[in-house]
This record gives structure tokens, C-alpha cells and sequence, in this order.
């Protein structure tokens, strides 16, 4: 639920800055976490040694970075002209 929420937001709100295709990759990857947490025992049985869980702290970490990427960086749009 927080995460459609968050998609929502991002999709109903004017974008203020550029650099805002990160909002949808972080969410993206939190999603993708979370699937692959899911698999945890399959993933280990097949690689052997990295499970589901460490896989989802690695991406939930790259999301994280992403959006910290994007708040040093980002740059405020102009002002959309008035009527």
C-alpha cells in the first residue's frame, strides 16, 4: 500500500526538479527487494552463497543511494508561466 501510495503521489504531483526518473527506479528496486526476498531459499540453493534476504538489503541500499544521488544533484525546474 505505501509503495502504490508513493507511486501515486509521484504520478498526480508537477515535477518540481529535474532528475525525478529516480523516484520510480528507487521504487522499483524496493519492489524488485521484495520479490527476491520471497525466493530466499531458492535463489541459495542456486547460487550457493548469497541468499534472497542479502540480495534485498543490497537493493534496498541502492535505492537509498539513488535518491541520496538525486538530492545532491538534482536542480529546480523553472516556474511554469501564469495565466
Amino acid at each position: 500500500v505505501g509503495i502504490l501510495t508513493c507511486l501515486l503521489l509521484l504520478a498526480a504531483l508537477p515535477r518540481r526538479h529535474n532528475l525525478g526518473w529516480v523516484y520510480p527506479l528507487a521504487v522499483g528496486l524496493y519492489i524488485l527487494a521484495g520479490a527476491i526476498e520471497a525466493r530466499d531459499a531458492a535463489l541459495f540453493a542456486a547460487t550457493g552463497f548469497i541468499s534472497g534476504h542479502t540480495l534485498k538489503h543490497l537493493l534496498a541500499a541502492l535505492a537509498v543511494a539513488a535518491m541520496a544521488w538525486m538530492v545532491a544533484r538534482r536542480r529546480e525546474l523553472p516556474a511554469p508561466a501564469g495565466p
